[in-house]
């Protein structure tokens, strides 16, 4: 029985518009095997593949909008009522010379050379309304069988691009399908070579990792093919580093992975956790009692977390929030209380607080004591009781500034910031009215 997909009316005009020109047109790559699966698929995310060249695309739809998105591989943009096509001609390629991008691409009028370029078997398939599945490389079967295979020999097609060793480990987290033997072997083989792709591509490709609903099974295939010790190798030092206390019952990875899961689908909140243990394994101290101590683990782990952040290339918000979060994760340890929770907001910002929260309780979640999120659980209802009441008070809101200060008959300078921020605390905890004439009053009292 021909299987039937729904690609929309805009997918067909395009596949009709090209076929009524003389050439052949199919729906291409993720979108087909998504609706194999029956996952919902959006009707405005598809790929199509011609046998028409960039040239006669663009004159076939010449009264529509079209984007030389990459006219060197092929690609031309289609743009109906506001939604991109990418309308790609077959082609072959040539050689991989950077393991990233094919030296020069020849063009084909075979649908099958196109498809046999491609990564997995599970992403070589093509779809037409009145023709059906094209499947040469028995896709389908892989799906049913749950398992990412590599279209062709797994080493050359590895070696033609080292960042489909990512792609085969986020598709198989992602499906929970399983790496066939001889791409899993390649990849476990290849794993260092993961460096000579670009930082960015990597970081996008562990960001789709981390933001899956239950990432730790992505980190741990990383783990287990090698190449996580070539992106995050603080990370994959924990795996069998024991921590040799009563509140534990895994090691530094496994908790990691376990508190990781424990998150909501946030992309700082989950970095964080990534990062939040990482110092642990050069801060290890046992002591006579024979439990581990690990002092200055969450320092050490904010300066991981930045240097390997910043290496990877993400922007500087990211990196500050989750050396934030990360440096921060052991406050839980002392009680929260409303001056300690605004103080908190003051330096972090509500938001960011509140993700601090999150990343506790995940943390205290791979723990033998799940009791000890009380304390947090008390921080977060002060942290809502704060919000209702508004009164957290930013130097920016105070009745004075720094004009009101150097009338005082002090000189422009550090001694002015010392003073706001003395007074910022003050108004805030409740102690010194935020009124002009009170803080002025305690200024000329005070020896700040």
């Amino acid at each position: 029985m021909q299987i039937q997909l729904e690609i929309g009316a805009k997918a067909n005009l395009i596949l009709n518009k090209l076929e009524n020109a003389g050439f052949e047109a199919y729906v291409v790559g993720g979108f087909v095997r998504d609706a194999l699966l029956g996952e919902l698929t959006s009707q405005t995310d598809i790929d199509i593949t011609t046998s028409a060249s960039t040239d006669q695309i663009k004159q076939i739809f010449s009264d529509y909008k079209t984007i030389d998105t990459g006219i060197r591989f092929g690609t031309v943009t289609v743009v109906l009522d506001h939604v991109a096509f990418e309308v790609t001609t077959y082609r072959i390629d040539g050689p991989y010379l950077d393991g990233r991008r094919p030296s020069k691409v020849l063009f084909t009028d075979r649908l099958e050379e196109d498809l046999k370029r491609r990564d997995f078997t599970i992403n070589a398939m093509a779809y037409h309304p009145n023709k059906g599945l094209i499947d040469p490389f028995n896709g389908q079967k892989d799906l049913d069988k749950e398992l990412i295979r590599a279209v062709g020999k797994a080493d050359r097609r590895l070696e033609e691009d080292r960042l489909r060793m990512l792609r085969a480990v986020r598709f198989a987290a992602k499906l929970n399908f399983s790496i066939e033997d001889t791409l899993f072997q390649a990849i476990k083989t290849q794993a260092s070579q993961i460096t000579t792709v670009s930082v960015e591509r990597i970081a996008a490709e562990l960001n789709k990792i981390l933001l899956m609903d239950k990432p730790s099974s992505g980190i741990v295939l990383l783990k287990e093919t090698g190449l996580l010790k070539h992106i995050i190798p603080d990370l994959a030092k924990g795996a069998g580093f024991l921590q040799y206390s009563k509140h534990h019952a895994y090691d530094v990875f496994d908790h990691t992975m376990v508190a990781l899961d424990q998150t909501a689908r946030d992309l700082e909140l989950r970095l964080a956790i990534l990062f939040h243990d990482v110092g642990k394994i050069y801060t290890r101290f046992i002591g006579e009692d024979g439990e581990g101590h690990f002092y200055g683990h969450d320092k050490l782990s904010k300066e991981i977390a930045e240097k390997t952040l910043t290496h990877l290339r993400y922007d500087k918000k990211t990196i500050k929030h989750v050396g934030d979060l990360v440096g921060r994760h052991m406050a839980a340890m002392n009680p929260y209380t409303e001056k300690s929770v605004k103080r908190l907001i003051r330096k972090m910002g509500q938001e960011q607080v509140k993700k601090l929260f999150y990343l506790q309780i995940a943390d205290i979640l791979a723990t033998n004591n799940p009791h000890f999120r009380e304390n947090v659980d008390r921080g977060l209802a002060l942290l809502e009781e704060i919000e209702a009441n508004e009164s957290v008070v930013f130097r920016n809101q105070l009745a004075i500034n720094g004009h009101d200060i150097m009338a005082l008959g002090y000189k422009e300078g550090k001694q002015i910031g010392l003073i706001l921020k003395k007074v910022t605390s003050l108004v805030c905890d409740g102690d010194l009215e935020n009124d002009k004439e009170s803080i002025i009053e305690y200024i000329k009292g005070a020896e700040i």
